[in-house]
């Protein structure tokens, strides 16, 4: 596993939702990632949350988040 990761950046990717593993990224100090306009409705159906609860206070290095969500998602 990538557990030494510190720089995870998939932006443009257009996600549905953010995996919770990446909260065992224990190292990860920058993530940025983009999420597709239909990813409410993907996890809905799905019974999932597009950003998983704690996920991100397990982050305990990062430093820096970036997580885009385009206009028509809004």
């Amino acid at each position: 596993m990538l557990t030494k990761l510190k720089l995870f950046d998939i932006n443009g990717t257009e996600l549905m939702f953010i995996p919770k593993e990446i909260g065992k990224l224990a190292h990860l100090e920058v993530l940025r990632v983009s999420l597709s306009q239909y990813a409410k409705c993907y996890t809905s159906i799905r019974k999932e949350t597009v950003v998983p609860r704690k996920m991100i206070s397990e982050l305990k290095k990062l430093h820096e988040l970036c997580i885009s969500v385009p206009p028509e998602a809004a």
